[in-house]
């Protein structure tokens, strides 16, 4: 039981990944903009998560697409949690 999850947690992971980055190319859909610059921002925005997806399905046999993949999450959350550390909030400081 445990070498099947831990065989299909990464995959899942970044399946739900992908699913993220395909939220983003929802965006583009505002009013007052054109039909052909929506559908334009949509698939260059859909065509990155595609990208990503062949990546990881291709890779899931030594599964170094799921780590090409989630090493940029990792990272920033490192680096948002180094910055936090290094740099506290001071509520003194934040003048709106």
């Amino acid at each position: 039981m445990k070498e099947k999850m831990l065989i299909w947690s990464p995959r899942i992971l970044a399946i739900l990944a992908i699913l993220f980055l395909m939220l983003f190319s929802f965006d583009c859909f505002e009013a007052g903009q054109g039909f052909r610059r929506q559908m334009t921002c949509f698939f260059m925005l859909f065509v990155a998560a595609a990208i990503t997806g062949s990546i990881i399905f291709n890779g899931f046999d030594g599964n170094y697409g799921v780590n090409i993949i989630m090493a940029p999450f990792v990272i920033a959350g490192v680096l948002f949690m180094i910055h936090h550390y290094l740099y506290p909030r001071n509520d003194r400081t934040l003048d709106a």
